[in-house]
């Protein structure tokens, strides 16, 4: 795995005369970097997104097969939220002593669980503006 090179000058004059808030969103993403490595480590793994045809110009058997993928993206969901449970009740125990790299795994953990529930209403909602897009184009059906 490559890990990109920064300039450490930048930074550190970022601490030094740059804004709070600027400090909050490299300590931020920083440690969602972090967490995420961490996720990826502990093998949750993220199913790709379906594609979502266009419902008004997509044949019958185009929305069957998005049908088809959507429910195995959330089934594929369902796996990773399960598996991030798992790590956030592993480290439950130790979580009040954790420091560092165990805090930001759990935060990790837990966003990448809230996320993955977001990311899966986005996609329910958009098959379902194309299957609304499709039943509006071919009314016989």
């Amino acid at each position: 795995m490559t890990y990109p090179t920064c300039n450490y000058a930048i930074i550190k004059l970022m601490f030094m005369k740059g804004s709070i808030m600027l400090r909050a969103i490299f300590i931020s993403s920083a440690l969602s970097l972090v967490a995420s490595n961490m996720a990826v480590a502990q093998g949750c793994v993220k199913p790709t997104k379906p594609m979502i045809p266009n419902g008004a110009s997509a044949s019958m058997e185009e929305m069957v097969e998005a049908q088809t993928a959507v429910k195995a993206y959330q089934t594929g969901m369902a796996d990773f939220r399960k598996c991030h449970e798992a790590n956030m009740e592993a480290m439950k125990p130790g979580f009040a002593e954790a420091e560092g790299a165990a805090t930001a795994s759990y935060m990790g953990s837990n966003r990448a669980f809230n996320d993955s529930v977001s990311q899966e209403e986005q996609v329910a909602a958009e098959f379902n503006t194309a299957i609304k897009a499709y039943k509006a184009a071919n009314p016989s059906e």
